[in-house]
């Protein structure tokens, strides 16, 4: 759905104030939650960036009313662009296996500072919603499995039903 469980977001919250990014993109924006969390919570609002694949919900969630760009497309099929921060807000559940590591793999890529994730961690079916494929769970995530797959993680919260996790990026930066 375009929207999701509140668990795990007072945590995600507390990551992004503790990064100060000055610029995030956000992946599977669905109803916005991060872009208003960053633009209402954070001192000093990032430049935000979200790709949603759904193009529907731009419209009907105002979503440039929060991100200063939205992208209508599927980051399977594109370079994630260059932040601070990169959000993953329950997105791999909605992708096979294979698509969910490459984007991890992108996400950790294009991170300047750190990757965030939210995502189910125990069985949760889910099928299209008002009419949007993209919204049908397809692999279910364990909060062992994210540990054992998906690299990088240094920190995490565990909730009944949702894990978030932060990671570092995958390349080393050099002032310059």
């Amino acid at each position: 759905m375009p929207y999701s469980s509140d668990e795990g977001k007072a945590w995600m919250l507390r990551q992004l104030r503790a990064t100060g990014p000055r610029s995030v993109v956000d992946i599977g924006v669905g109803s916005g939650t991060y872009g208003r969390m960053a633009a209402l919570e954070l001192d000093e609002p990032p430049y935000l960036t979200g790709i949603e694949i759904h193009a529907p919900y731009v419209q009907q969630f105002g979503l440039h009313q929060w991100y200063d760009e939205v992208r209508v497309a599927d980051v399977r099929l594109m370079p994630i662009p260059e932040a601070d921060v990169v959000i993953l807000g329950d997105v791999l559940e909605h992708m096979k296996t294979v698509d969910a590591l490459a984007v991890w793999a992108c996400a950790r890529w294009a991170a300047r500072v750190r990757v965030l994730l939210s995502l189910p961690i125990i069985e949760w079916p889910q099928d299209a919603v008002d009419g949007n494929e993209h919204e049908r769970h397809v692999e279910t995530w364990t909060h062992e499995r994210v540990l054992a797959e998906l690299e990088g993680i240094d920190e995490f919260e565990v909730g009944e039903q949702v894990g978030v996790y932060a990671a570092r990026p995958a390349r080393l930066r050099t002032l310059a």
